[in-house]
């Protein structure tokens, strides 16, 4: 029973996105989401993007890496549509190129990005790609905290997220 109160839980967060997305309720969303990881997935020849843990204690964990891989992989394309939403991967890709486009049109807003998407072996020094237009960014890249500034002190430090504590 908790399953599926969780699968409607999550199946509602994905409509009203979709719906936010698309500008009301049932209108089809026109946002786009451009998925650029270093990491091959299934359709670069590489194993899903997030290993499933067997028997994973928390369901929404396991339920979430399972979306996410099904996206990375659909139709070994790399592009999907989740709920109106068009979500395109890039696996074994690269930022090679960012820049901020013109000003805005009001106060507050931003005219976006143009960012050049390149294979991860290319050279760093290649600024060449396919250059896709966006107006947000989400970097979640999974950086971890720089512990070399307090390493000599012997700072007690968190084993899961490794920050000082």
């Amino acid at each position: 029973e908790a399953a599926v109160r969780e699968a409607a839980v999550r199946e509602a967060a994905v409509r009203e996105a979709a719906a936010t997305a698309a500008g009301g309720e049932g209108a089809p969303a026109t946002t786009r989401v451009v998925w650029v990881t270093r990491r091959e997935g299934l359709k670069e020849g590489g194993r899903d993007l997030y290993a499933r843990v067997e028997g994973d204690p928390l369901p929404q964990r396991d339920a979430l890496a399972q979306l996410a891989n099904e996206l990375a992989n659909e139709q070994g394309s790399g592009r999907a549509t989740l709920q109106g939403l068009v979500v395109d991967h890039k696996g074994a890709s690269a930022v090679r190129r960012l820049r901020k486009k013109g000003a805005g049109t009001s106060a507050g807003e931003s005219a976006g990005f143009e960012v050049t998407v390149a294979p991860a072996a290319q050279s760093s020094a290649d600024e060449s790609g396919e250059v896709v237009e966006c107006n947000e960014i989400v970097a979640a890249v999974g950086y971890r905290p720089d512990s070399s500034i307090f390493q000599e002190l012997h700072v007690h430090q968190c084993y899961a997220t490794e920050g000082p504590m």
